[in-house]
């Protein structure tokens, strides 16, 4: 489905007869086919791990996006922004020659049946009704950092709070404007909260060495 969508992509862009930039004939004729896959990034301020890096002292893979959705009632259609909590499972750096595009591959939960508040307004998951599966990846200059906690009064639902950004330079800023989102924070921050020091660890991102390389097969 990838490589088709990709083949229909290439195509509309070579016959548009509209200006296109740069940027996008590069897009439109798809990334290297050799992915590079991480355990760990740093982005955004954050420093993610995937849930199988992660460690016991450290939960690095709660991750959150803000999304504007589409409702249509009636003929009627409205726009409206909502949260949407995950699970970090894979990290991808896309090769598109003139750039590389980190994406996260994120179990995430079912905003209708699994996301709730309670009455002091916190919101609530639960971490195994997993929903949106066939829209797991989302570009990492998306990703705000969650950590959840599990409700004492609820076992299988989970608290959530967003992870104040730590002031450092990132390893990824030449993402343009065409691949980056504002995110807004949720309610559920806690600025008051010392972060947790991930100073001393040596495995932040890194350049100086070689990821795991995916080969993926073309399917014509």
């Amino acid at each position: 489905m990838i490589v088709s969508n990709y083949n229909s992509c290439r195509e509309r862009v070579r016959g548009c007869r509209e200006s296109i930039t740069e940027t996008m004939r590069w897009i439109s004729d798809g990334p290297n086919k050799n992915i590079i896959k991480y355990d760990v990034y740093a982005i955004n301020g954050y420093t993610f791990r995937t849930k199988a890096r992660e460690g016991k002292v450290y939960q690095n893979s709660g991750v959150s996006v803000v999304a504007t959705d589409t409702l249509i009632s009636k003929e009627v259609v409205t726009y409206a922004k909502n949260s949407y909590y995950g699970v970090l499972q894979e990290i991808w750096v896309l090769d598109y020659h003139f750039k590389r595009i980190p994406i996260f591959m994120c179990d995430w939960v079912d905003n209708r049946n699994g996301v709730k508040r309670d009455k002091l307004g916190y919101t609530l998951v639960e971490l195994k009704r997993l929903g949106h599966k066939d829209d797991p990846f989302i570009l990492a200059s998306q990703a705000q950092q969650v950590f959840y906690v599990t409700d004492p009064l609820d076992q299988k639902m989970s608290i959530v709070f967003n992870t104040p950004p730590k002031n450092y330079r990132d390893t990824y800023e030449d993402i343009d404007e065409e691949f980056s989102t504002v995110v807004s924070q949720n309610d559920n921050i806690l600025p008051s909260v010392d972060t947790l020091e991930l100073q001393k660890e040596n495995d932040y991102f890194r350049t100086n060495c070689l990821g795991i390389v995916i080969r993926t097969v073309c399917v014509s």
